[in-house]
């Protein structure tokens, strides 16, 4: 059929399968408490269908699948997939709290590439007011934002310490800690403690 890519629409359909499947499968890890395992067989399987679906988008880089000057927007498209889909995969072999710090950006990611899809008028007209000048297009606006989220996804994964989130949860609560049953504090006094009530003897 000419002018229709047939084989780039096939390999969109078999990304979405892909990760499908992957995703079931992935639950019933989880289901089965098996959470790192589940962890890691999910960022797999979306990094695999973000690689598919790249392979989609190049095939469509030939000029007879798009109309004008819109290479551009497959380009950034191919970055914001690929930067979205490693970043994630790369956080679940981490630790969950790096993955689920990642997995939102990349989330977020693909939810802009997709947008424009659903049909209507896009940008919607209250938003093309906040565009920045330097955007050349208005075309451009999401799948700028999608890349920049992308980015946001690998600088999570490359970057985040795993323990950096409880560090920061445990700090002021180790602080506020009461010494041990029995123990002296350092002016001397004794503290009273719910083991010296129980027991009905004066504390020291």
């Amino acid at each position: 059929m000419e002018g229709l890519n047939v084989g780039g629409f096939l390999l969109g359909y078999i990304a979405v399968l892909v990760f499908g499947i992957v995703s079931l499968v992935a639950l019933g890890l989880l289901i089965g408490r098996l959470t790192r395992a589940s962890r890691i067989l999910f960022a797999s399987g979306l990094f695999l269908a973000s690689l598919i679906a790249v392979v989609a988008i190049l095939s469509f880089l030939s000029p007879s699948y798009h109309p004008g000057e819109t290479w551009p927007l497959l380009v950034l498209a191919v970055l914001a997939l690929s930067a979205a889909g490693s970043g994630q995969f790369i956080a679940a072999l981490r630790s969950t709290r790096v993955f689920a710090a990642s997995i939102c950006c990349a989330a977020i990611s693909f939810l802009l590439l997709t947008v424009p899809m659903f049909g209507g008028e896009w940008p919607p007209p209250n938003i093309r007011g906040l565009i920045p000048k330097f955007i050349p297009n208005e075309l451009y606006f999401f799948p700028i934002m999608s890349l920049l989220f992308a980015v946001g996804s690998i600088l999570f994964a490359a970057l985040l310490s795993p323990g950096s989130a409880r560090k920061a949860i445990q700090g002021p609560l180790e602080k506020e800690k009461f010494p041990p049953s029995d123990e002296v504090d350092p002016t001397g006094i004794t503290v009273w403690t719910k083991e010296n009530i129980s027991r009905g003897r004066p504390p020291g």
